[in-house]
């Protein structure tokens, strides 16, 4: 059994960092100007569907194939056509769906609904156990923190999708869905350049309407395993207590060693109050819980390409990652000072690293992180153009 733990899940006292959390006092908290939102559908509403970019994405998907299941009420489970297979309400899977890890007392680990300002203090964490987990973005907070999910990245954890404005999928037009799907998975290339391919439906709200045009689309269908719900979203409106939540993950690691798999539990990065009760109780008890193996959802299934580019989005990334010397010079998770030797410019989308006498790299801004005389993070941006003497450091993203 967990200890009881009286959670103060107020902002302040989450976003309190020690010495050693290096990605929370990094990573500043304002992140806006560092994308330009105009260019993205409006935060939190369901994307426009008579877009150029929506009309392309739809021609991926071969319309008779697609059941014609009516749409949904969100929260209602009593007007669903019967071989709908809605996973939420009907209890339905099916094989393609990703709902435990094949190994035995193998926590497949997941957080929904961030990046926020509260995510790195979970990055914080699992950096200090070398740990992974995934994370199941919603692409209107991308907008709002890049960097963070940038960070995330880089520290080596699973970026995946989880829809622009967090709607039921299954109460959706077919456009719809896609949107919702394709403006996350578009945002997070954008910043990351690389492309998505697991997504987690919201609410666990899935159909075979929505599950042909997810994976028409190429994406690959994530749950959780069923019953395996922290309920940790119902913190902040307090409809449970921070000793249930503690309760459910007790019996999550208990029942997991009559399991014949792993498992994947739902709990979430957006509030300070499931942040806090993630990395105060729910994390140390896992960690130190004997057997247990913590994971990312990509790593327990042993996929070593959960992108559509495989790890990265050009062979000049992919000879970094290795651990070799690219052609231009630049070895990941490099740090350089920016003195007479050496220049950086950053203009629009692109970035040049040069010497006196040739460029030794260029590339997309998202591949890095700036740093201004200052030392704060200037990281990518889309909207500025930065001059040489602007910068102190730089630092190459590791993939």
């Amino acid at each position: 059994m967990l200890n009881m733990l009286s959670v103060d899940a107020t902002e302040k006292n989450s976003s309190k960092s020690n010495s050693n959390n290096i990605l929370s006092k990094s990573i500043p908290s304002n992140q806006n100007g560092y994308l330009d939102p105009k260019i993205y559908p409006p935060l939190d509403q369901p994307p426009p569907i008579n877009s150029s970019f929506v009309q392309e994405w739809a021609k991926k998907t071969d319309w008779n194939q697609v059941p014609n299941f009516r749409s949904t009420t969100p929260g209602n489970c009593s007007d669903i056509e019967p071989d709908a297979c809605n996973w939420a309400c009907q209890k339905c899977e099916r094989p393609s769906d990703i709902v435990v890890c094949p190994g035995k007392e193998t926590w497949g680990m997941s957080y929904d609904d961030g990046p926020s300002v509260y995510t790195p203090k979970v990055l914080d964490l699992l950096q200090k156990y070398s740990l992974h987990s995934t994370l199941f973005v919603v692409g209107s907070r991308v907008v709002q923190h890049p960097l963070t999910l940038i960070a995330a990245y880089r520290a080596g954890h699973h970026i995946a999708v989880h829809t622009w404005s967090h709607r039921s999928l299954t109460s959706l037009d077919n456009l719809t869905i896609i949107a919702e799907l394709q403006w996350t998975q578009k945002i997070i290339y954008d910043v990351l350049g690389i492309t998505p391919i697991y997504m987690r439906p919201p609410f666990g709200d899935i159909d075979d309407r929505v599950r042909s045009i997810a994976v028409q689309l190429g994406y690959i269908v994530s749950i959780w395993t069923r019953g395996f719900d922290t309920q940790d979203w119902q913190l902040p409106e307090h409809k449970v207590t921070p000793q249930e939540v503690i309760i459910n993950f007790s019996s999550f690691l208990q029942n997991s060693t009559k399991m014949n798999s792993g498992f994947i539990v739902l709990q979430h990065d957006l509030w300070p109050e499931t942040v806090q009760i993630s990395v105060d109780v729910i994390l140390p008890t896992a960690i130190n819980t004997p057997n247990m193996q913590i994971m990312s959802i990509s790593e327990c299934l042993v996929d070593g390409k959960p992108y559509k580019e495989g790890v990265a989005n050009s062979n000049k990334i992919n000879s970094l990652l290795d651990g070799n010397q690219s052609d231009d010079g630049i070895r990941p998770n490099t740090t350089m000072m920016i003195n007479s030797a050496f220049s950086v410019r950053s203009c629009g989308l692109w970035i040049w690293i040069a010497d006196k006498n040739h460029s030794l790299a260029k590339g997309e801004l998202g591949h890095f992180l700036l740093y201004h005389k200052s030392l704060k993070i200037i990281g990518p941006g889309y909207k500025a153009c930065y001059q040489p003497s602007s910068f102190a450091y730089i630092t190459t993203i590791v993939y």
